[in-house]
């Protein structure tokens, strides 16, 4: 579903709790030795797991997204109009 809606090949990281992690990581040295940048050697990523975008899932990605941008501009005007005090 990624991979379709960002119309791009997606590959997870072999660490399942990878956000845990890597927030961990990053106070941990940020507390030790200042924040450093992660290199390729700090994040494995899992190649058999590769997803890559199915075109006719876009358009209908697509189409999805067109109708909420209908929603929310048409909501936006509403809230514009509403008296909020």
């Amino acid at each position: 579903m990624t991979a379709d809606i960002l119309k791009c090949p997606v590959v997870t990281p072999v660490e399942s709790e990878s956000g845990a992690l890597g927030a961990g990581r990053m106070k941990s040295e940020s507390e030790r030795t200042g924040l450093k940048y992660f290199t390729d050697k700090d994040i494995k990523l899992n190649d058999t797991g590769r997803c890559l975008p199915e075109p006719e899932n876009q358009s209908a990605y697509d189409r999805i997204y067109d109708h909420y941008l209908a929603i929310h501009d048409a909501m936006e005007d509403l809230n514009k109009k509403q008296d909020w005090s």
